[in-house]
């Protein structure tokens, strides 16, 4: 594509934002790249500022509007400002390189995504690294430290590393053409290049909590990890990595705990809910956040959440804190007195029976405490939290809400 053949839209938009296409001023367009980055960069950690208020208000206040809040989040907001960020970074691409040459066609689209970096490394292994794994020449390959200007823009996999301090020696920003054949997720990504680099590649788990991170080792299968800002308010990009879930032979100093937060975090469906939920739209009835109609179809969507658990192989890691059992139980308590409209009172009851069902099925009978409803005499079938954990069940850390 020549430099003055741009599709109209990107024309247009570069005039709004100030600069001239085609006449262009090199010093202009460079100065435009910036701002680009710039805003990319606040996109983001608005997003992220965003993302653990959510994440707080979810674990403050657990339900089905909650849930509802933090899944939908997770989905949409996620995806959208990844599509802005990656393609900043790809307008970010344009500054000339020489006279009437644009570094980066502006119209090419990539993927792209984010590794942390538990390890020193070489540029050169990192850069044959990416390009074995994306199956592309070396020379194919731009990999350099963020500001560098003197970039093969052109390059069908570009990866701009920035130094950081604490666990973490480096952030990477992986960007892949989609003149590259080979398509590799970021989990195959990073543990290739754990394997490559002899090092510990960290990336985003991908749900609500900005702390919640998966880490590939050299050797071994990946392991969660929580990963918080360094100490201090001077936000000098030093981050710190808490806890993992397996030893990591290269990060001793690294404690091992499991990461309970997650499970709650990761959104199940709520099929009965749902439909009792169905049932009161065709009443007119809206459930209006703390009031009795709202708590109970709160707490049923809460209740069915362990049932749903139970039979999916408790998602995601496969466990379940004692802790967390008890408070499901505790749910169930508050059902047995929450009070609804009598025209939905027959529905709802056959909704909680439905529920209390499946909870029959897949518990069995335990010694029952005293003065406690039925459910507290039951116990999942097998038990899904760590026998090695203590009686609680919660030799974990919950971190602080949002994180």
């Amino acid at each position: 594509m020549a430099i003055d053949d741009l599709p109209l839209p990107v024309v247009n938009l570069l005039n709004v934002l100030g600069v001239p296409w085609p006449y262009v001023d090199e010093d202009v367009v460079s100065q435009f790249a910036g701002f680009t980055r710039d805003f990319a960069t606040a996109v983001r950690t608005t997003h992220d500022d965003a993302t653990r208020a959510v994440a707080g208000i979810a674990t403050a206040d657990q339900g089905s509007a909650t849930d509802a809040m933090s899944t939908g989040w997770a989905k949409m907001s996620a995806r959208h400002v990844d599509e802005i960020v990656d393609g900043c970074h790809v307008l970010a691409g344009a500054p000339s390189q020489g006279p009437g040459h644009l570094r980066r066609d502006i119209s090419r689209m990539t993927t792209g995504y984010d590794l942390l970096i538990a390890g020193d490394i070489s540029f050169a292994r990192l850069r044959a690294a990416l390009a074995r794994i994306n199956e592309v020449p070396v020379d194919a390959v731009d990999v350099a430290e963020a500001n560098t200007e003197d970039r093969m823009w052109q390059a069908a996999v570009l990866c701009t590393c920035e130094p950081r301090t604490g666990d973490i020696r480096w952030s990477l920003d992986v960007f892949v053409s989609d003149a590259v054949a080979v398509r590799r997720s970021v989990a195959e990504t990073a543990e290739e290049l754990a394997y490559e680099l002899r090092v510990p590649v960290l990336y985003d788990a991908g749900g609500v909590r900005p702390s919640a991170y998966w880490l590939a080792a050299p050797e071994g299968p990946r392991t969660r990890a929580r990963v918080y800002d360094g100490p201090g308010d001077n936000d000098d990009g030093s981050l710190v990595i808490d806890a993992v879930e397996r030893p990591v032979a290269l990060l001793p100093q690294v404690r091992v705990a499991l990461q309970p937060e997650v499970i709650k975090d990761h959104a199940v469906p709520h099929p009965i809910a749902d439909a009792f939920d169905d049932v009161l739209g065709k009443r007119g009835l809206i459930p209006e956040t703390g009031d009795d109609l709202w708590s109970a179809t709160t707490k049923l969507r809460a209740w069915e959440a362990l049932t749903v658990r139970m039979t999916s192989g408790w998602p995601p890691d496969g466990w379940y804190p004692r802790d967390y059992y008890r408070q499901d139980l505790e749910v169930r308590d508050d059902l047995s007195r929450v009070k609804v409209p009598a025209e939905v009172a027959g529905p709802f009851q056959r909704a909680l029976e439905a529920i209390d069902s499946a909870f029959r099925t897949h518990t069995r009978e335990f010694a029952s405490e005293v003065d406690r409803g039925w459910w507290w005499g039951r116990v999942p079938d097998p038990e899904p939290w760590p026998h090695d954990a203590g009686q609680s069940g919660m030799d974990q850390e919950v971190p602080p809400d949002g994180q």
